[in-house]
């Protein structure tokens, strides 16, 4: 007789892949460059401006999109917390949503990854690193 595990036992099996983005803050080569930022986030929408045609906007919806840009204070030993009242998603928060649910799942068993995708300088170790 075969008896599959349970699907209840997993956190994941129901949403075996979640998607986020994270908009990280501007680093000191763009910061000098005079940047312009093209990137909003509401909830789970992210909106593309394109700013060098006729400004269009395109929007994205993902399981999570996290604001990470501004609205932080960075502490002495280098943690960014969000200010009151901002909308900054801070490494916690990221950990909570998505971190944590990998973790519970390996630690049951369960193949588990956490994937990071994005050019060179993109915000990859900012977000898996801090």
């Amino acid at each position: 007789v075969y008896l599959p595990r349970p699907h209840y036992r997993c956190q994941s099996a129901m949403t075996s892949v979640k998607v986020a983005v994270r908009v990280r803050p501007f680093n000191q080569r763009e910061k000098n460059m005079n940047a312009e930022l093209c990137i909003a986030m509401n909830g789970n929408m992210t909106t593309i401006t394109n700013p060098e045609e006729d400004r269009q906007s395109r929007n994205f919806t993902f399981d999570y999109s996290y604001w990470s840009h501004d609205g932080f204070e960075e502490l002495e030993d280098g943690y960014c917390r969000p200010k009151a009242g901002s909308k900054y998603a801070d490494q916690r928060k990221v950990f909570e949503d998505m971190g944590k649910a990998v973790l519970d799942n390996a630690w049951e068993g369960y193949n588990a990854a956490l994937f990071a995708y994005g050019q060179t300088g993109s915000g990859k170790s900012y977000s898996m690193v801090g």
